[in-house]
């Protein structure tokens, strides 16, 4: 008798894991998406500001590192959250 072969993810119990793929990806292809436009509009702040003159890519350049520290306080705040959230349920 030949031995069946199975997959990677079956041989190792995870056959859930393509919905844990599927699942992840449509949460964080957003985030990412949103990240990423928000990077964008800061180069293009810095872009547009840098023929004004150099006090005023100095003042975009404070104000997006000002945004940049501010996205990450939110966004560990809500991670720390929802972990205490997924903890309740």
């Amino acid at each position: 008798m030949r031995e069946r072969r199975t997959g990677i993810f079956q041989k190792k119990g995870l056959e859930n894991r393509w919905g844990f793929l599927a699942e992840f990806f449509a949460l964080a292809v957003p985030i990412m998406l949103q990240q990423l436009s928000g990077n964008i509009l800061n180069i293009c702040d810095t872009i547009m500001i840098g023929r004004v003159s150099n006090k005023a890519i100095s003042g975009v350049t404070v104000s997006n590192k000002t945004y940049f520290i501010y996205s990450l306080l939110v966004f560990g705040i809500t991670s720390g959250v929802s972990m205490f959230i997924k903890e309740m349920r």
